[in-house]
């Protein structure tokens, strides 16, 4: 992987400390080049999307992302290497990134999904940085990926980095609600989120004593 990375312009790859920091939780685990390949790999996904949706659905198959297939090997690269970074600074997933690319492209009449050298700059970071925290106001945002499941972490003093990040991310945004927080925490209870055997959640005992009881009543409603 680090002989593939030095391909990268050093200087674009200067903050790739910052950015493993940052990033969506599902990628912190992931060398750099990883993380490129996988969002390579959503783009494509896009663009034959976007071109099925709202160009021609016979014409998706031409819908080339680039070439040649292997990102590593494309004159793309750097292009995306960037896009790549975006996302990872603003710390949003890739796929809402790529979603938000493709809103903007039909909201300038583009006749087809933008290319990576498209994707990045100030006036892109800058709106998709208010998308994701408007996101992140309005609902909860947390992984799903099972290496987050609180039945895996039972003793907090274990856990990796990656997993002290993930709480404290879903923490803070259920503190900075208005209260009561015994539903939202209820919720993460039933999701497998957080749990009730963690003694060190910054919420009143009553809170979280209410909390299991709906995270019960979830449960039974859901059978």
């Amino acid at each position: 992987m680090e002989a593939i990375a030095l391909t990268i312009d050093p200087a674009h790859r200067a903050d790739t400390p910052e950015l493993m920091v940052s990033r969506w939780h599902d990628y912190r685990h992931m060398h750099p080049v990883q993380a490129t390949y996988l969002f390579a790999e959503l783009y494509k996904v896009q663009t034959r999307l976007f071109a099925e949706s709202f160009v021609d659905i016979e014409s998706a198959d031409d819908a080339r992302a680039f070439t040649p297939d292997d990102i590593f090997k494309s004159r793309d690269l750097t292009s995306m290497w960037l896009a790549r970074g975006v996302a990872d600074r603003i710390g949003c997933p890739y796929t809402v990134m790529l979603a938000f690319v493709q809103q903007r492209a039909l909201e300038r009449t583009f006749q087809r999904y933008p290319r990576p050298n498209q994707m990045y700059g100030d006036d892109v970071e800058l709106d998709l940085a208010e998308l994701w925290k408007s996101r992140v106001r309005t609902s909860l945002q947390y992984s799903k990926d099972n290496r987050f499941a609180a039945s895996r972490h039972p003793d907090p003093a274990a856990w990796p980095a990656d997993m002290r990040g993930h709480v404290k991310f879903l923490v803070d945004q259920i503190r900075a609600r208005p209260g009561p927080h015994d539903k939202l925490i209820g919720r993460m209870y039933r999701e497998d989120r957080l749990s009730p055997t963690w003694t060190l959640l910054p919420f009143d005992g009553e809170v979280l004593a209410r909390a299991e009881v709906h995270a019960r009543e979830l449960t039974v409603s859901q059978c």
